[in-house]
């Protein structure tokens, strides 16, 4: 299925299951198959989406840096819930991982009247990343690879002998990944155009502007909506860190820690984050 956000670009989704609508927003340098470990567990109580982000896979590619800016981003989400809800007031739950949880975030500062629940994995809340941009060297050195992304021509360099860099990055933290599904993954970076729009994600946000991360889209970071924060404890992007201090923004948040986890977490522990997921959303409490 495709649909189409409110500056004409089509959004590949890929549907399962039936029940209360949960929105899946992947990350980098990921598609709608991530979710694919979590769907025997979540399809028997949730219709799922799983888009493609735009740039991504099946989903359209605009090149320009401009067509990658937050506010696009957002409206990409609010046409998927509005496609998904078959209403203007509907609400979901949604859930994010990496990219797909920075901009899940967002979304949830800005429309939390479209949310019933949010389940973010692996993403920090914007306003403690960029606290610790401005003042974590550590965080500083974890985010480095960020500006070689940016670079002109880093697709090319990127791209060249069918992705290795990019597999040898995804062997590493994750050596368990069968090599289909890592060969799947590649296939989608292959797309004409796929890689150039995946990096325009990072160019779109300038990390060496120290104001840039909270001004994503101005003021208003306050998630007043049930929050479930997943961290794998071994993420080498974002330091630990981040998760003190988020009652500041997040008033009702749960965190739920995986010590021998990393950054992929839907990867590699889709039975236990399942199950939080679902203990989390079928909860009346908060």
């Amino acid at each position: 299925m495709r649909v189409r956000s409110a500056d004409g670009v089509h959004l590949h989704v890929s549907e399962a299951g039936d029940g209360p609508p949960l929105l899946l927003l992947h990350g980098f340098p990921d598609n709608g198959d991530l979710w694919q470990p979590l769907i025997p567990a979540l399809r028997d109580w949730h219709r799922l989406w799983m888009p493609d982000l735009r740039g991504y896979r099946h989903s359209d590619k605009p090149q320009a840096t401009s067509d990658y800016a937050i506010e696009a981003l957002v409206a990409d989400v609010l046409a998927l819930v509005d496609a998904m809800t078959a209403s203007s007031h509907g609400r979901v739950f949604l859930a994010g991982h990496d990219w797909g949880g920075m901009l899940a975030w967002a979304f949830a500062a800005l429309q939390p009247e479209r949310i019933e629940k949010l389940v973010v994995f692996n993403a920090p809340h914007p306003c403690r990343f960029a606290e610790l941009l401005r003042t974590d060297p550590a965080q500083r050195e974890a985010s480095s690879y960020v500006q070689r992304l940016r670079a002109p021509g880093a697709e090319v360099a990127l791209a060249a002998q069918g992705h290795a860099k990019l597999r040898a990055m995804m062997q590493r933290s994750l050596p368990q990944m069968p090599i289909a599904e890592l060969d799947a993954l590649s296939a989608g970076w292959a797309v004409p155009g796929g890689l150039n729009a995946m990096f325009q994600w990072y160019r779109a946000l300038d990390l060496e502007d120290p104001h840039a991360v909270p001004n994503l889209v101005g003021a208003r970071w306050r998630i007043d909506v049930p929050t479930l924060l997943l961290w794998g404890e071994g993420d080498g992007a974002f330091v630990p860190a981040n998760l003190d201090g988020l009652e500041r923004w997040v008033p009702r948040l749960r965190t739920l820690r995986f010590a021998d986890a990393g950054h992929w977490l839907p990867r590699e522990e889709p039975a236990a984050v399942a199950q939080a997921m679902l203990e989390f959303l079928k909860s009346t409490e908060d």
